[in-house]
């Protein structure tokens, strides 16, 4: 599992309901963060339910998972 974790003077970024790839505002700001764009911020978590859910497999689900492969955040379809 990965472990992104916020260094010193970052707040840690928990972004749920990240949006549709390469169109959502919350994958906009993900990717900006992974890219190092806002450096008082580290993006750790993600919550997608429709991407990790029932969208995984139709348009937009498969780039879902870059995220997590580019920057070691974790990715879950849910929270409790």
């Amino acid at each position: 599992m990965p472990t992104a974790a916020a260094g010193e003077n970052q707040c840690e970024v928990v972004l749920v309901g990240c949006g549709a790839p390469m169109r959502g505002m919350g994958w906009y700001h993900a990717v900006q963060m992974i890219k190092g764009k806002c450096a008082s911020a580290k993006l750790c978590f993600v919550v997608e339910p429709w991407f990790m859910g029932a969208g995984a497999t139709g348009p937009g689900g498969p780039e879902f998972a870059i995220p997590e492969r580019k920057s070691g955040c974790s990715i879950f379809e849910e929270y409790e």
